[in-house]
């Protein structure tokens, strides 16, 4: 439970900055809604999943969380380069956010 506390808060600013930063701003809303059911899902789906995987054998659970998180790295630096590239929907360039995770926002006009 502390593993997954300490990772929670580790990865949910920073994920959450990134869902909002990639929505369009007038689907912000509706990207936000489908970003937090897609947890709200696993949430849900992983006791159970993860009891039935254990009772076929009880290193399936850990094997299957292995083979997503590698595929979700492999996936994951396309797709940071599409989120974040050189400038937002308005032509502004766009400068780092979340303390250097990749993410990015609009750069302020310095007038």
């Amino acid at each position: 439970m502390l593993l997954w506390a300490a990772a929670e808060m580790v990865h949910g600013p920073a994920s959450t900055a990134l869902g909002s930063e990639a929505a369009p701003e007038g689907l912000r809303g509706t990207y936000m809604g489908a970003f937090q059911y897609s947890f709200a899902t696993a949430d849900m789906v992983t006791p159970g999943l993860f009891g039935v995987l254990y009772g076929v054998h009880h290193v399936l659970p850990w094997a299957v969380v292995g083979c997503l998180a590698l595929t979700a790295s492999a996936l994951i630096r396309p797709l940071e380069r599409r989120l974040v590239g050189g400038t937002t929907a308005e032509g502004s360039p766009r400068r780092r956010i979340g303390g250097g995770y990749g993410l990015t926002r609009p750069a302020r006009d310095s007038r």
